[in-house]
């Protein structure tokens, strides 16, 4: 589970395919995944393509476009497996205690 809180696979082509999303804790906020949040609808399955427009096959790995992020916005985009765009969405990155590496 990274700064997103999800679990990934890369990809051949270097981008990242959503393995699960860290369910909401109503106890603990900074254990709980952005992309969990209602209206955003990203699922296991989805891909992660960019981080603030900035393709994740470009780094070789996906928590190096979060770095210093912790409680800003940032923009993420997602896109089906079938490779359709969805939704360019703007989301808080999670402040979690430990981060690791995909």
């Amino acid at each position: 589970v990274g700064l997103l809180g999800i679990d990934v696979t890369r990809t051949n082509d270097g981008f990242y395919k959503i393995d699960k999303i860290l369910a909401p804790d109503p106890w603990d906020k900074d254990r709980t995944s952005p992309l969990s949040a209602v209206g955003l609808n990203v699922k296991s399955g989805d891909y992660l393509v960019a981080i603030d427009r900035k393709p994740v096959n470009e780094v070789s790995n996906y928590l190096e476009l979060l770095s210093n992020k912790a409680g800003k916005l940032v923009m993420v985009s997602v896109l089906l497996p079938k490779w359709i765009w969805i939704r360019l969405s703007p989301i808080e990155a999670n402040r979690l205690k430990r981060a690791a590496s995909c």
